[in-house]
């Protein structure tokens, strides 16, 4: 089982580490993907399945990273931290499982990934 973390090495870093405190839930210690570009999400979602998907970016690429993945795996929860609460709106348009805006702490993840079982 598998996971996918996409976003800069700092907050992928930082979010590994929040689900890892989890240790409660199935999701803490799934074997997680850190793609390095977008290219190589893109690839990651075209060839493999993930149990979630995490997107830990600000801004329009954010939005455009929620919707690759929503379009690539529909059937995967996405969780999607951004830097604007504005972004709020997209999130539900795009069928995100679960929206917070950065700083992200444990209560974010816990609720996520309460999210991706529910």
């Amino acid at each position: 089982m598998s996971i996918l973390i996409y976003g800069k090495r700092p907050d992928q870093q930082h979010l590994q580490s929040l689900l890892e405190s989890c240790s409660h839930h199935p999701l803490s210690c799934a074997r997680p993907v850190h793609p390095e570009s977008y290219d190589q999400f893109i690839s990651h979602l075209r060839s493999q399945s993930f149990r979630a998907i995490f997107i830990h970016e600000a801004g329009a690429a954010g939005m455009e990273s929620v919707r690759a993945a929503k379009v690539l795996c529909p059937d995967t929860p996405v969780i999607w931290f951004s830097d604007d609460h504005l972004f709020h709106q997209h999130s539900q348009r795009l069928s995100a499982a679960y929206f917070a805006v950065k700083p992200i702490c444990k209560h974010h993840i816990e609720a996520a990934l309460q999210c991706c079982t529910a």
